[in-house]
């Protein structure tokens, strides 16, 4: 397992926001601009896709595919990746992308937008699975902030809803392992099952927090791209607020650094599981998905869990793991 340096995981998160590259990517918008289903074949229908994946920084999970036949890469599974993401760099060079006339894919004052090019008919061969006719973001890996940081990760994609739109997706960190279920005939066993909210390609849950003024009810981006456990926005729910002191961080995004603050331990509440004691990251109204959540949960808290999401059943399967 990959792991920052101590200096770097005491002073500097990383935050892999890539695979946010149009917040307002809603299913409409992604036809417009070309983003339309890939085709996708699976070797054989009768059983759910199992891949394998490398535990990046974080807990972040990482799945080995190979592009257009010709080039082997690492994708980061994200859920906060409403469209796939390739790097052009020196492990992709081979796939000979055209960038001249990359240019910034959202607002301009986003961190979490990244400078690159649109670029159809892409094909990603996975262990049992194939998508074709695949659209892309591709992003200058040089443009990337925090240069080391990313480079610790060495990673070339990152793959959301292209997956999670079309299955029903098993993360199991202790197997190391990721299934993909026909979502006609999945069916949740037993675990805290959270219903989800789906806007503009990105996906929400309504959990309960403890803080100091009391237990909050509060909306979650849910974004297994976040190597971080949990995000809280101060100011976007009355009972936020910064902490008077803490360890200062500074987190990556593609285009910017945002500073936050580490408050003291927290619960966090799925139904009936309770995650005890969660370290948050503070940070001043985040202007990423800012107005539409009072924070995020990233993969380091979702870890803790085998944790299912069924995107057509709108929920969210966490289960103890054994």
């Amino acid at each position: 397992m990959m792991k920052l340096s101590r200096q770097a995981a005491r002073y500097t998160t990383v935050l892999m926001a890539l695979g946010m590259v149009l917040l307002a990517a809603c299913d409409v918008s992604r036809a417009l601009m070309g983003f339309r289903d890939p085709v996708i074949a699976v070797a054989n229908p009768a059983e759910p896709v199992t891949l394998t994946f490398r535990e990046g920084p974080g807990g972040l999970v990482l799945l080995r595919g190979k592009v257009n036949g010709v080039v082997d890469a690492e994708f980061i599974l994200d859920t906060g990746a409403p469209v796939t993401v390739l790097l052009n760099g020196p492990k992709t060079k081979a796939l000979n992308v055209d960038m001249s006339r990359a240019r910034k894919l959202g607002p301009d004052d986003d961190p979490a937008v990244p400078f690159g090019v649109i670029a159809p008919k892409f094909r990603i061969e996975f262990d049992g699975l194939t998508l074709s006719e695949l659209t892309t973001a591709v992003i200058p890996q040089d443009s990337l902030p925090c240069q080391d940081r990313f480079a610790a990760v060495d990673f070339q994609g990152v793959i959301g809803a292209d997956l999670f739109r079309h299955f029903v997706v098993e993360i199991d960190h202790a197997a190391k392992r990721v299934r993909l279920f026909d979502p006609k005939t999945w069916q949740p066993g037993n675990g805290a099952l959270i219903p989800l909210i789906n806007r503009n390609g990105h996906i929400f849950a309504d959990l309960t927090v403890d803080q100091p003024t009391g237990k909050l009810p509060l909306r979650f981006h849910i974004d297994t791209g976040k190597n971080t456990a949990l995000s809280l926005d101060a100011g976007s729910h009355p009972g936020l607020t910064m902490p008077t002191n803490g360890t200062r961080r500074k987190s990556c995004y593609v285009q910017g650094v945002i500073e936050s603050i580490e408050g003291p331990p927290t619960d966090v509440y799925f139904g009936n599981l309770v995650a005890n004691g969660v370290a948050p990251q503070v940070t001043r109204r985040d202007r990423v998905l800012s107005g539409e959540r009072n924070g995020s949960i990233g993969i380091a808290l979702l870890k803790r869990y085998v944790v299912t999401f069924d995107y057509a059943g709108k929920r969210m399967l966490l289960q103890a793991r054994t």
